[in-house]
């Protein structure tokens, strides 16, 4: 049994190969991977904007101009991934905006076309108390 199982491994092995470099196959990993990513990056707005409106409470609040650099100081990985803070998935930075109109504080990431103010932005709003913003 084992005999035949120790046989059969390289004829999968060499299958599973060819299947993964086709073009279909690819495009459809491909497209996996840019949905996590939004995922990931929905969480993390989420997060973000919490922690801002947290920060409001204590008026430790960022500005929009020093947003990267107060994301940098207070948002931390985990598993020891090594990354910059302050960007999104696609290497884009944060953008943090403070509705006067609505009370509420947005972070933004531009989304997976990397340009801000169009469809695919990922937005994490929060509410904010009137403490000066």
């Amino acid at each position: 049994m084992i005999d035949a199982i120790v046989k059969i491994i390289p004829m999968i092995t060499v299958a599973g190969g060819a299947a993964a470099s086709s073009p279909n196959l690819k495009a459809q990993i491909a497209k996996l991977m840019e949905s996590t990513k939004v995922v990931a990056t929905q969480q993390e707005v989420s997060d973000i904007a919490k922690m801002v409106h947290m920060d409001t409470f204590d008026s430790t609040h960022p500005r929009p101009e020093e947003f990267s650099s107060y994301l940098r100081r207070n948002m931390r990985t985990t598993n020891g991934i090594q990354r910059d803070t302050s960007l999104d998935q696609w290497g884009v930075s944060y953008r943090l905006t403070y509705d006067r109109t609505k009370r509420e504080l947005v972070v933004t990431s531009a989304g997976p076309d990397k340009r801000y103010d169009t469809a695919d932005d990922i937005k994490g709003i929060y509410p904010y108390s009137s403490i000066g913003i």
